[in-house]
């Protein structure tokens, strides 16, 4: 197992399988996200545009199984920016965590947690930000399409020293497996002082 870290337009060979990977990943729950390549391609192509995205990935035999994405808060999405200009929090010293995937196999082996510290490391080496955000989806604690071994990432969050923040919500869209079109869903954002 490898885990390596590549920066700004290093990611752009890996593009195809990170698009694959997050598809595969976010049709779990509570995502439950029906993926289309062309716009993963897309959207992972907006951390290749700036020098201090981040691509942690992890390798098994030359085989992308995890990933962790990131960049300046401000070159994010502009649901993330308006929202931080909107409740008046400068953005500028924040760094986005786009999202942790790893496949099913490779879960409860300490790679997520292995591919977290060296993305964390790789930002405090930086030494322009201050906090590090990110967001997950909110469902309903009784939302029946919950599988019942499910179990969130509050607990690994709470760990790495992140507080949930009710107060910073933003409202993606997706089309969720089997539906005729995208809907809005609420994301609520975590926030962790890095130094």
């Amino acid at each position: 197992m490898k885990i390596k870290t590549l920066l700004g337009k290093e990611i752009i060979p890996y593009i195809p399988k990170i698009a694959e990977l997050r598809i595969a990943i976010f049709r779990e729950y509570p995502y439950l996200y029906e993926g289309e390549m062309s716009y993963e391609e897309r959207y992972l192509l907006m951390y290749s545009q700036t020098s201090h995205a981040m691509l942690v990935i992890a390798e098994d035999d030359h085989r992308v199984v995890g990933a962790v994405t990131g960049l300046p808060l401000t070159e994010s999405m502009e649901e993330i920016k308006d929202l931080f200009l909107n409740k008046h929090i400068p953005s500028e010293r924040i760094f986005y965590l786009g999202e942790i995937v790893l496949l099913q196999e490779y879960r409860k082996k300490n790679i997520g947690y292995l591919m977290y510290q060296q993305f964390e490391k790789a930002i405090k080496e930086m030494g322009l930000y201050e906090k590090i955000a990110l967001c997950e989806v909110v469902r309903a604690k009784n939302d029946l399409r919950k599988p019942p071994n499910y179990q969130s990432l509050n607990r690994f969050w709470e760990r790495q020293g992140y507080l949930k923040r009710p107060d910073l919500i933003a409202n993606f869209s997706w089309k969720e497996i089997g539906a005729a079109k995208e809907t809005k869903k609420p994301m609520v954002f975590w926030i962790k002082d890095c130094f």
